[in-house]
């Protein structure tokens, strides 16, 4: 029998906790996956945005309850990745348990520095410009003005987040980590790389194909490439 293991799931900029939904689909029943969602989105629309990472991971720290759900690993995909880090970094220092594994996707190593730190006070026009390049977006929603009305101030607040947080050095974790990167995205593979800097294991690289939203097109690979890791520990 399986033992049972808790996949806690962290969104990108701008997402919400259905981002990971159908990763369910291609999990075997002995993991249970637990959607994060930042204050101020989605479900939790009407509480105030957090534009401080520390202070995001510090929200989510106080959502989890760690022994109800151990065994757990974390994913992350983008920003998310990063705040898998720093929460992960979090648990280390209050000697909580740690998770048997880190999922990082689409997400340079917090220690590379970010090429563009003032995204998040570009004009309107520019702002979704910006955001329609990194992909994501439907057209339709990003065409739509009330819409984006709504959308405009998460994904500034979000990428204020990113963009201002300054990387502290730490020795590295005793978790293993591995780190995914789509085919055709502009994250470089040696800003990947560098995640080693943050494990005291082998860092594990994989590759697919797509854009800096891999994620949404491999699913199933992604399931299955998570069950082959965590069945292994």
């Amino acid at each position: 029998m399986l033992k049972p293991i808790t996949l806690i799931c962290i969104p990108f900029a701008g997402g919400t906790s259905f981002a990971f939904r159908d990763i369910n689909k291609h999990l075997h029943n002995n993991i249970k996956t637990i959607y994060i969602e930042y204050s101020g989105h989605g479900r939790r629309l009407n509480e105030p945005l957090l534009d401080d990472i520390h202070d995001l991971v510090s929200d989510i720290f106080h959502q989890l309850s760690y022994s109800d759900n151990f065994p757990f690993a974390i994913w992350g995909h983008s920003m998310g990745g990063t705040i898998a880090y720093l929460l992960t970094r979090r648990l280390f220092n209050a000697g909580l348990p740690l998770p048997i594994h880190l999922f990082v996707s689409g997400a340079p190593a917090p220690s590379i520095p970010r090429s563009e730190k003032d995204v998040h006070k570009l004009p309107r026009d520019a702002f979704i410009e910006k955001v329609k390049n990194y992909g994501g977006v439907a057209e339709e929603v990003l065409a739509e003005k009330e819409l984006m009305d709504l959308f405009i101030p998460i994904l500034r607040s979000d990428f204020k987040a990113l963009e201002v947080y300054e990387h502290i050095f730490y020795p590295p974790l005793p978790v293993p980590i591995t780190a995914m990167l789509g085919s055709n995205e502009h994250i470089k593979e040696k800003d990947v790389k560098v995640w080693q800097l943050e494990t005291t294991s082998q860092l594990i690289i994989k590759k697919f194909i797509g854009n800096h939203f891999f994620i949404f097109d491999n699913m199933d690979k992604i399931g299955q490439m998570i069950e082959d890791t965590l069945s292994d520990t």
